[in-house]
């Protein structure tokens, strides 16, 4: 589009005086004509860019929160749930405790009868195990 212009400028300060119907005043129409097209095109696109950038506002989604949330996470829930995990978690630590030291005496008072009851359990184990059998009665 400047290229256009400045020509049409260079001819009009070349030739101030342009008479009508000579070879100077087509060419100077032929100018002014591409000069005016030209300036259609950018006006026509300046005017395309504009309306695109509306559209684009115009179709952005708007989120509107109707109502609040009613159950919302709250740090104490989550205290509370790991104080919940820890207690079940000292339950079992002092179950297998207790457990443990309860077949300990148990092994101490009667040792022939833990022996019985340990080759009864392995021998029940074995069975459970695919491709193997119990060995002895």
């Amino acid at each position: 589009m400047a290229a256009e212009n400045e020509a049409l400028l260079r001819f009009i300060s070349a030739n101030r005086q342009v008479p009508d119907g000579s070879s100077l005043s087509v060419e100077f129409e032929r100018l002014r004509q591409i000069a005016e097209v030209r300036q259609g095109v950018v006006s026509a696109l300046a005017q395309a860019y504009e309306q695109a950038r509306i559209e684009e506002v115009r179709n952005t989604p708007v989120l509107a929160i109707l109502d609040p949330p009613e159950a919302t996470a709250t740090k104490l829930g989550r205290t509370r749930d790991a104080l919940i995990w820890v207690v079940i978690g000292f339950v079992l630590a002092v179950s297998f405790a207790v457990g443990r030291e309860a077949l300990v005496h148990e092994r101490a008072r009667d040792p022939e009868g833990w022996r019985q009851m340990q080759s009864r359990l392995q021998r029940g184990v074995r069975s459970l195990v695919p491709g193997r059998r119990a060995s002895g009665t």
